[in-house]
């Protein structure tokens, strides 16, 4: 089976000269690449042509495929010459400079060193860090108690005063309200 193995979508440096995927023939035989298209983003395909060994990575090249790769948000899909979308990678955020998107045996992709051409290498994780970013998940963890205190502060006292300045411009409700301390200081 042909997969979208890794891409680096944010290279150091120009993107035009450094943006690439990686399809890799994960099946028993060779294939053919005629009539498999990739697509990005914004809809531009690129019709795959020849042939690809059993295990082997090919490397297409932006100045080949003329896709561009989105530094956020960036999306690919792989159609087999039928048309049916045999997959999909994709993250989201910001992709970090220097880092490919590479599949795990698992089928998710992982930032990590770039290794085009080559088996996709990880890097043990580190206990507590976040740098798995699995599609269509949240990046980032929910409120903590302390961030919720702080808002909810925040929202009393921007309350509170926006209560305050709808009175005071209200004569009525500023005369009930206010009257006894106007009086006093006259």
């Amino acid at each position: 089976m042909i997969l979208i193995n890794e891409w680096l979508p944010n290279p150091v440096g120009n993107d035009t000269a450094g943006e690439w995927m990686e399809i890799f023939n994960s099946g028993g035989q060779p294939l053919s690449l005629n009539g498999w298209r990739i697509e990005n983003n914004s809809g531009k395909k690129f019709y795959l042509k020849g042939e690809i060994a059993s295990g082997e990575y090919k490397v297409l090249k932006r100045s080949e495929t003329k896709l561009a790769l989105q530094n956020q948000n960036g999306e690919l899909k792989l159609y087999d010459p039928k048309g049916s979308l045999i997959q999909t990678a994709a993250f989201y955020g910001s992709a970090a400079e220097g880092k490919s998107f590479s599949r795990t045996d698992s089928g998710i992709f992982l930032a990590t060193e770039p290794t085009p051409g080559e088996v996709n290498r990880f890097l043990a994780q580190v206990e507590g860090a976040k740098t798995n970013f699995e599609f269509g998940r949240p990046i980032n963890d929910g409120l903590g108690f302390g961030e919720i205190l702080i808002l909810a502060l925040g929202s009393a006292i921007f309350i509170t005063a926006l209560i305050i300045f709808l009175i005071k411009r209200n004569e009525y409700l500023s005369n009930l309200f206010f009257r006894r301390d106007e009086e006093s200081w006259q």
